[in-house]
């Protein structure tokens, strides 16, 4: 019995030496092959594990395991990832971080998952796009800044290019892609109906500084994100305007023939076809051309000529009369039309 209790003992201490030791390694190659580093944070700032079972220990430029989530209940986040890419979260947001480079997570095409709030991407140049996602949507920016919100609430997804082109589409939609233009907004609302994001819009500025208001961005970033968004709010239209230029433009008319401005070719029996068409139209009317179409009226001074009617009139009072008509209508056929 006690040699039974003595072996069950090392056993049991075995697994535990064993355990610690799986532990440790995974806890290495994670530290290893981390997915981001925690630049800075204010507030209540947690992270967790890839199962959300653990709360991982933070400190200032701690690493960010793949797969780890981020919640920021109060105050702000700031991280940087793999790439170069830096994040700056708000409060009350929580978001999924990935690598699709890495070889666990190659299935993943995201780099964040945003599940509830706010967040600003700054993405340099020379390191590939940036693709993000929220419940109902995909985004993308090449080089630059955009600002994703998602209320989870309403289930609304709103993407503003800060300085740059990014884009935008419906995750279960294809071909519904969205480019977005420097300073401009689209949104994405499933319970409006839409399966596409509306079209890019200026961005007013009291709106844009709310959606700034709590994330950590310095303020060259954020004088600049406003001066953008000024500049194509203040821009009438969405396509750029030839400015007046003192000298005239070398600009002339295509062609001097007015046969080559046809709307359409001239078939063979156009002329019929067109003769059928004001028959019908005029109901077999003489002159159904002139009366539809008043430009081919002769603008020629119209003579008035009037029968002498006193022939074959006995009555003198008969004959004084329709000389009295014949006068009035001899004094209206002089008056010529000025």
């Amino acid at each position: 019995m006690k040699k039974i209790t003595t072996t069950l003992i090392i056993k049991i201490f075995t697994l535990s030496c064993l355990f610690v030791v799986t532990h440790a390694h995974a806890n290495d190659q994670l530290s290893e092959n981390p997915c981001a580093i925690l630049n800075h944070f204010q507030g209540d700032v947690k992270v967790l594990n890839d199962k959300r079972s653990e709360i991982i220990e933070v400190s200032l430029n701690s690493t960010i395991p793949c797969g780890s989530w981020i919640s920021v209940r109060e105050g702000w986040a700031e991280f940087l990832d793999r790439q170069g890419r830096s994040y700056y979260i708000g409060s009350d947001t929580f978001v999924e971080v990935f690598n699709p480079a890495f070889e666990k997570q190659s299935a993943k095409k995201e780099h964040i998952v945003v599940y509830r709030g706010k967040m600003i991407i700054k993405s340099p140049s020379g390191v590939p796009a940036f693709i993000g996602s929220t419940a109902n949507s995909l985004f993308e920016i090449e080089n630059g800044m955009g600002l994703v919100s998602y209320n989870q609430g309403e289930e609304i997804t709103q993407f503003v290019s800060l300085d740059s082109t990014a884009w935008i589409a419906n995750r279960f939609v294809d071909g519904s892609k969205t480019k977005i233009s420097r300073g401009e907004m689209s949104e994405l609302n499933l319970k409006l109906l839409r399966v596409v994001p509306t079209d890019p819009s200026a961005v007013e500025i009291g709106s844009l500084r709310e959606l700034l208001a709590g994330i950590p961005i310095s303020d060259q970033d954020s004088k600049k994100i406003i001066r953008i968004a000024q500049a194509r709010f203040d821009r009438k239209y969405a396509a750029h305007i030839a400015k007046k230029s003192k000298t005239p433009l070398n600009r002339s008319i295509a062609s001097s023939d007015s046969d080559a401005y046809d709307v359409h070719e001239k078939l063979e029996n156009e002329e019929k076809i067109k003769a059928k068409w004001l028959d019908h139209i005029t109901g077999g009317e003489p002159g159904a051309e002139k009366i539809l179409f008043l430009r081919n009226v002769s603008s020629k001074q119209g003579s008035v000529s009037v029968q002498n009617a006193s022939r074959g009139i006995s009555s003198v009072e008969d004959r004084e009369r329709v000389k009295e008509k014949k006068r009035i209508l001899d004094e209206l056929s002089s008056i010529k039309a000025e």
